[in-house]
This record gives C-alpha cells, structure tokens and sequence, in this order.
C-alpha cells in the first residue's frame, strides 16, 4: 500500500464532511473514521459501510475480532475463559468440530 500523503487524507476528511448533510463540521462518526482506515476489500470496512450505527458498527467489529467462522457452516463462534486452554471447538450452528 502507498503512503498517502496528509494533504490527501486531509482532502478526503473534508469531503466526507461536506457530503454528511446536515451534521456539524469537524465531527466525524465512528462509522465515518472506521471507512478511512480500513482497506476497502477488508471484512472491517463492510461492516462500516453496512452498519446503521455507531454502536452497531462497534458491535459488529468486536465479533469480527474475537470470533472464528466455522468452516463448515461460516457460523462465527467465540470462545469462553473456560476453554482457552483447548485448542478444539464444537460449531454450536452445524455440530462441526474444527480447530482455531
């Protein structure tokens, strides 16, 4: 990835807050912030674009950062402090028993 340069990303900034109608200068949401950063092919920056809320945006990158997709079925899972120490996973979705 090149290097962009900070008149660009300063550029851009004011674009997104020209184009955000009606909210105040200067005040960039979470959402906002999160599709600047990410790279545009990543799973991260769908969820900014597809969430319709901060929060939701929030919630949709924690389960993106501390869960596994079943491969089998895709169903994410997350695991508990109780079974940190296993390296194995039921899917709780299609019975799958895989590793992560």
């Amino acid at each position: 990835e090149a290097n962009v340069p900070f008149a660009n990303l300063c550029a851009i900034v004011q674009e997104v807050e020209l184009c955000r109608g009606g909210r105040p200068m200067g005040c960039m949401s979470f959402r906002d912030v999160g599709k600047l950063i990410f790279p545009i092919t990543s799973k991260e920056h769908k969820a900014m674009c597809d969430a319709t809320s901060d929060e939701e945006a929030r919630s949709v990158l924690y389960v993106l950062h501390f869960s596994e997709p079943c491969p089998q079925c895709g169903f994410r899972i997350q695991r508990d402090s109780d079974s940190a120490g296993c390296p194995s996973v039921v899917c709780s979705n299609c019975k799958a028993p895989f590793r992560c």
